[in-house]
């Protein structure tokens, strides 16, 4: 056998015994977690309640969410968000308003009256171009 073989057949082994090894160390972990009945971890993390009382403090409680309903893709997010509770189960009240558009969406953002908003890119960019001070969390596709 060359000396590259060996190196190579060699290296194989170390990888495949490495992978094994993480993956029985990962199901050893996974077995003692409870988990929903879709596979995420459970139980949920609740906000603290100094968060809570901030939020309530500033009027922002319930958490107003706006989306824009009509389109498919990211928007489904909210949609599940909502009809599963997830909010809740972290600890939070929220009220999800689904808007026909982005612009609809900017104004209640602007306005102070709703706290966070999920849109197409070219509402957000045009908050970011007035510079209305926003804040992106997340960017999904």
């Amino acid at each position: 056998m060359t000396r590259s073989k060996h190196y190579s057949a060699e290296r194989r082994r170390l990888l495949v015994g490495g992978a094994a090894a993480m993956l029985l160390s990962l199901g050893s972990v996974q077995a003692g977690a409870a988990a929903t009945a879709w596979g995420w971890p459970a139980p949920h993390e609740k906000v603290s309640e100094k968060s809570i009382a901030w939020l309530k403090e500033k009027g922002w409680w319930p958490i107003q969410v706006a989306f824009q309903a009509p389109w498919s893709g990211q928007n489904t997010v909210n949609i599940v968000m909502d009809r599963m509770g997830l909010m809740k189960q972290r600890g939070v009240e929220a009220k999800w308003t689904a808007f026909a558009s982005g612009p609809a969406i900017n104004e209640v953002l602007i306005s102070g009256r709703y706290q966070a908003g999920s849109g197409g890119n070219f509402p957000f960019t045009t908050l970011v171009d007035r510079r209305i001070p926003v804040k992106a969390i997340a960017i999904e596709s």
